[in-house]
């Protein structure tokens, strides 16, 4: 796969689980990826969350906005935690 290919796939996946803050039921949690360009492929997803602004939902432009609840921040932080355990 092409480096261009693939960070556009990478990027249209990312924008995926950041729409509305994570918090759709659909939003994807996980991305299953051949291993020969696993390392690639984690590069592009975590240039992609770096270069996402994360901003007060009123302000005008291309961000996202906070998540709707301290409970909903939590279980966020408990899955991110859970991904990362689990390698």
């Amino acid at each position: 796969m092409s480096r261009r290919k693939l960070s556009r796939s990478i990027g249209c996946v990312c924008v995926r689980v950041f729409n509305n803050s994570g918090q759709s039921c659909n939003a994807p949690t996980r991305l299953i990826v051949e291993k020969s360009i696993y390392e690639r492929a984690i590069k592009e997803a975590i240039d992609v969350a770096e270069n996402t602004e994360v901003n007060i939902a009123t302000k005008e432009g291309n961000h996202i906005g906070p998540v709707v609840s301290k409970i909903q921040y939590e279980k966020i932080r408990t899955l991110i935690k859970k991904g990362i355990d689990e390698g």
